[in-house]
């Protein structure tokens, strides 16, 4: 099992923006690239599930730009009462040497 730590203030970088709407999907039909669909349950650091924890998910577009004036390619999910979640995007189709592309809090 991956396990992920928290997020800290520090960590949210330039490109955070709070209040992000509730969408299942992270980009809009006929957008470039692969098709991206990210699952997986959420746990705390004792390994309990999270049952309907928020996250919020934010990516590049494309061209490994974020949108920082609009909310294109972020989220806020909420996960189900078993802690799990799942989410449609889309990555480039080459990844560049940098890898991080999606982030999470």
């Amino acid at each position: 099992m991956l396990l992920l730590a928290l997020a800290t203030i520090d960590d949210l970088g330039a490109f955070y923006k709070r209040d992000t709407p509730y969408k299942d999907g992270l980009c809009a039909p006929g957008d470039p690239g692969l098709p991206l669909k990210l699952s997986g349950k959420v746990y705390s650091e004792k390994d309990d599930l999270l049952p309907n924890a928020t996250l919020e998910i934010w990516q590049t577009y494309a061209i490994y730009i974020y949108d920082t004036t609009g909310n294109r390619y972020r989220t806020t999910l909420i996960a189900d009462p078993g802690g799990g979640y799942d989410l449609q995007s889309a990555i480039p189709d080459i990844i560049s040497y940098e890898w991080k592309i999606i982030n999470r809090l």
